[in-house]
């Protein structure tokens, strides 16, 4: 008899290393790619919110499955950190400006993909 609260199947560690490794690869990618003067300007408003949202939507979806699903929270303020580090690292490059709008949407993306995909877990763990 399967209990209706169950978590569900675990994902292989196999499939979680290389979940982590990827979002791992994305965030040095924020900072290596995000120093080069290609970076300035690359996107424009209001374009670079979406782009924002996009990216760190992403990297909470790698991290929630990399995770195993355990923490939607923990997954939240790990994405919200590296968004204020990303931040906090373009005041300091040459063209580049750190705005609280693009944590903003970081922000916002990643919490709600984190709620959509742990209401999704939820009412799978229902069905069972």
């Amino acid at each position: 008899m399967i209990a209706a609260n169950m978590r569900p199947s675990p994902i292989p560690v196999w499939i979680r290393l290389l979940l982590l490794s990827a979002a791992a690869g994305m965030i040095g990618g924020l900072f290596i790619v995000g120093a080069q003067p290609v970076a300035v300007g690359f996107f424009q408003p209001p374009v670079d919110k979406v782009a924002h949202g996009g990216v760190f939507a992403l990297l909470a979806i790698l991290l929630w499955y990399g995770s195993n699903r355990q923490s939607a929270l923990g997954v939240f303020v790990v994405v919200v950190l590296v968004g204020a580090l990303d931040e906090w690292h373009q005041r300091y490059l040459p063209g580049r400006s750190a705005d609280l709008l693009d944590l903003a949407a970081d922000a916002i993306e990643a919490g709600v993909v984190l709620m959509v995909f742990r209401a999704i877990r939820e009412k799978s763990s229902r069905q069972r």
